[in-house]
C-alpha cells in the first residue's frame, strides 16, 4: 500500500508513531505521507523533514497505544484490586472461560493485586498480543492508564496527576491533543474515585506512599473523605 498524500490516507489514521533511537516521538496530525508500505499497519513516513523513517506503526484509537508500548505498565506495577473487582473478574473469567489459576496475590503487599508471572508480568498480561486478557474489567489504576492523584485529607480536595510522555504513549497523546483530554480524564477519575471507596484504609495507605515523581498536575476537585479514608491519608 503506497500513499502519495495524507489526502490519501484514511481519515482514521491520524497518530502516526515514529520509533526514534532515544525512546519514541509522535507526530499526531494529518499532514504526513505514507511512501512505502511495509506490512499491515507498518509503513515508512515522510513528515515534513523526516524522511523514511522506518518502524511506524499507524494506530487509530489511543487505546491500540498500549499494545506497541515498551514502558512495562504491565509489568511489576501490581495494581490494586478490591473485594468489589475481585468479583467482576471472577466473574468474567468465568463467563469468558479464560484459564487463570489462583490469580489474587494478597500476602505479599498490603493490598490484593493481580499474580505476577516468572519474568514479572501481570497474570492476565497477553505476552503475543501485547493486550490485557480481561481488559473489560481491569483495574481501576489500568483503566485510569497515565492519570495518577493524591488526597489532601484536610481540605478534602483530590489532586489529578498525568505521567511524563517519557514513561506513557498515552501521555505524550494526550499532550498534543489537549482536547481530547477532558474525556479520558473524566473516564479516569471515575475509575480513581471507585478504588479509593473501594480500598481498606492500610491498603490505601500503601498506595498513596508510592512515589511518582515524574507525573505533572492536570487539576483537582472537592473529594469528601470518609473516616476511613482520613485514617489512611494519616498512617
Amino acid at each position: 500500500m503506497i500513499w502519495a498524500s495524507s489526502s490519501d490516507a484514511p481519515a482514521a489514521c491520524k497518530i502516526a508513531v515514529l520509533s526514534a533511537r532515544r525512546g519514541v516521538s509522535f507526530i499526531l496530525t494529518n499532514e504526513y505521507h505514507c511512501v512505502e508500505g511495509v506490512e499491515d499497519n507498518i509503513y515508512l513516513f515522510s513528515c515534513g523533514n523526516k524522511q523514511r523513517i522506518a518502524g511506524v506503526v499507524c494506530v487509530t484509537v489511543f487505546s491500540e497505544l498500549c499494545t506497541i508500548c515498551l514502558s512495562g505498565c504491565c509489568r511489576q506495577v501490581c495494581p490494586p484490586i478490591t473485594p468489589e473487582r475481585q468479583q467482576l473478574i471472577d466473574h468474567f473469567l468465568r463467563d469468558h472461560k479464560v484459564q487463570v489459576d489462583s490469580w489474587l496475590d494478597s500476602t505479599t503487599r498490603p493490598y490484593a493485586f493481580p499474580r505476577e508471572t516468572e519474568d514479572g508480568a501481570c497474570i492476565f498480561f497477553d505476552a503475543g498480543q501485547r493486550t490485557c486478557r480481561i481488559h473489560p474489567v481491569k483495574p481501576e489504576t489500568c483503566r485510569a492508564g497515565p492519570i495518577t492523584f493524591d488526597l489532601d485529607v484536610r481540605r478534602e480536595r483530590i489532586s489529578w496527576f498525568m505521567k511524563s510522555s517519557v514513561d506513557c504513549l498515552l501521555a505524550a497523546a494526550l499532550r498534543r491533543e489537549p482536547e481530547r483530554l477532558p474525556a479520558y480524564l473524566s473516564i479516569a477519575k471515575t475509575a480513581i474515585r471507585r478504588l479509593i471507596r473501594g480500598l481498606e484504609p492500610a491498603a490505601l495507605s500503601a498506595l498513596l506512599q508510592i512515589d511518582e515523581p515524574t507525573v505533572r498536575k492536570v487539576g483537582d476537585d472537592f473529594f469528601p473523605c470518609t473516616p476511613s479514608i482520613k485514617r489512611a491519608r494519616d498512617s
